[in-house]
């Protein structure tokens, strides 16, 4: 399987399947190779095979519902987000970072991206919405209120858009 990164993944979810005692570590390698293929691809800008990647990698643990393959699916989601957003998709990707935000409200990551793109695609009230959860977190502060600042500058309110700034 060597330098095919889909027949290594395909290897080792067999041998999960033949072998339940090797089933994490085997579950492990196919995951690594999925976002060996999928690192391999970014490199070369080709958005749709590093998507298709992180796709499988997502499948090898889909049903699995313990704390690790929960972390990895956050981790696996995150990462298909910013494939998403570095292909241009940005609607799609702020579906998944929606998505992050709702299951996992405190990943101030995926929180202040989203906010990021929704203040980019000038979507003010999507952006209005979040404020609420990103000033909540005191290491947030900053940054929502220079948000809070483009909201007001987007919707006229010059005062409230300088106080903000200030």
């Amino acid at each position: 399987a060597e330098g095919n990164l889909d027949e290594a993944a395909k290897v080792f979810n067999q041998s999960y399947l033949r072998n339940p005692e090797t089933a994490q570590g085997n579950l492990e390698l196919a995951r690594e190779a999925y976002l060996q293929k999928a690192d391999q691809a970014l490199n070369q800008s080709d958005f749709d095979t590093a998507m298709e990647a992180i796709e499988q990698a997502l499948e090898l643990i889909e049903g699995q519902s313990d704390e690790s393959n929960f972390q990895q699916r956050s981790q696996l989601n995150m990462l298909r987000a910013r494939i998403l957003t570095q292909a241009g998709r940005v609607n799609e990707a702020i579906a998944t970072f929606q998505a992050i935000t709702n299951q996992q409200p405190d990943n101030q990551e995926a929180l202040v991206t989203l906010a990021s793109l929704y203040a980019g695609t000038g979507k003010w009230d999507s952006l209005q919405d979040i404020l609420p959860g990103i000033a909540a977190k005191p290491e947030l502060q900053d940054i929502a209120l220079y948000l809070e600042g483009r909201v007001a500058l987007a919707n006229g309110r010059v005062g409230t858009a300088r106080e903000a700034f200030e």
